[in-house]
């Protein structure tokens, strides 16, 4: 099939835009309608590159500033978008945005929609919704995003487009700050890393909120407030989410008695140990072997 570029004269530029019949194959499939692609592209050291929708489009339009900088405006309001950072335009309002003109920027940018488009990015973005968001960078997300292109190349072709789609999810939630580094990297600058270390070695025994807040050298309430802030959970919530966590292996891999898997993991009164972990894994320790 034919794909439709734009010209713009970006050397090494890419897009495609979705033909409507394939566009409406994925609006009614079961496993692409929640969440769907309709232009996809990347515009390399794009100079002069500036687009205007006095009326929005349909889509959410995304724009991620690899290189460079440029800028966008939502409501007569213009806000900067830099390297490394994130710009999520809602639909249906009036938008305009283009690349800084001394640096102009490197984007890769997708339009979407969906039942689920407007919860995910929700989900991705801070309270001010207009406000770009910084991000890591991510090696693989680029891979995923070339994946995705060379998915939606060959559309017509259902099994590649539903390959397209169902990793456009993950390409999105990549974007999202990671709480806990792969491998173990501790970030000694994040307390909140550092606390989650630390719970994780202290699995065997009970640890008080104080001695927490004092591991990462803040007050309790200071701690308190960042920690639920981050994980949206109080550290000793938290604590004994990874205790119970370590309990339902000790469930599954050995053949501990219920009463030794309780003082494994710091708790004296058995009782006491199998009411915590049916109320926080929704089954008795028990039932859990059972199952």
């Amino acid at each position: 099939m034919s794909i439709l570029q734009k010209k713009e004269g970006f050397q090494g530029q890419k897009s495609y835009i979705m033909p409507s019949s394939t566009l409406n194959k994925a609006m009614s499939h079961p496993l692409c309608k929640s969440l769907y692609i309709t232009d996809i592209g990347y515009y390399p050291n794009a100079q002069f590159h500036t687009r205007e929708r006095k009326n929005g489009c349909n889509q959410f339009v995304l724009i991620y500033c690899v290189k460079g900088e440029g800028w966008y405006k939502i409501n007569e309001e213009k806000r900067a978008l830099k390297e490394n950072q994130l710009a999520i335009l809602p639909p249906n309002i009036a938008h305009k945005y283009g690349a800084d003109k001394t640096n102009p920027w490197s984007i890769y940018w997708v339009h979407f929609a969906g039942e689920n488009a407007d919860s995910i990015v929700r989900h991705l973005r801070s309270e001010d919704s207009f406000s770009p968001i910084s991000i890591a960078i991510d090696e693989h997300r680029d891979i995923v995003f070339n994946k995705i292109f060379l998915s939606l190349e060959i559309a017509d072709n259902m099994d590649n487009m539903l390959d397209a789609y169902l990793s456009f999810p993950y390409y999105l939630t990549s974007f999202r700050p990671i709480l806990f580094k792969e491998n173990n990297l501790l970030n000694e600058h994040n307390p909140i890393e550092k606390s989650i270390s630390f719970m994780k070695t202290k699995l065997n025994t009970m640890v008080a909120l104080k001695e927490l807040a004092e591991n990462v050298s803040l007050s309790v309430s200071h701690y308190s407030t960042l920690f639920q802030q981050k994980t949206h959970n109080s550290p000793i919530n938290y604590f004994l989410f990874l205790k119970m966590q370590h309990a339902c292996q000790y469930l599954e891999n050995t053949e501990l008695s219920v009463k030794q898997i309780a003082v494994e993991i710091g708790y004296d009164d058995p009782f006491h140990f199998s009411r915590t972990f049916k109320n926080i894994i929704g089954i008795s320790p028990k039932g859990f072997r059972n199952r």
